[in-house]
């Protein structure tokens, strides 16, 4: 009897899509780390008061929420620019009522 050999044939199909997972997942990653810091920016440029406040409030929720996130390493790089991205934010909170 002849033994049954089998081979793994990998498809480049099979390839491209995971090539294509990865890249996507690599982007979403790329997004989260983005958008704190471009809410960030909204609310330091943002003149009008009212408008401010609210960006304010959005670029906190960003920073909370990739500080939560589980890809921010703690003693990080990136996790110090969060924590002084909020204080940035609150020195911004208390000018604006200062000059209000």
């Amino acid at each position: 009897m002849k033994a049954s050999t089998s081979r793994v044939i990998f498809s480049p199909i099979a390839v491209t899509a995971t090539a294509t997972h990865r890249r996507q997942c690599w982007s979403a990653v790329m997004i989260a780390i983005g958008a704190w810091e471009s809410a960030l920016q909204d609310a330091v440029h943002e003149s009008d008061p009212m408008m401010a406040e609210i960006k304010i409030r959005i670029a906190e929720e960003a920073i909370v929420d990739r500080i939560h996130d589980y890809s921010t390493s703690p003693g990080s790089l990136e996790e110090q620019a969060l924590i002084d991205g909020l204080g940035t934010l609150r020195q911004l909170r208390s000018i604006r009522r200062i000059s209000t």
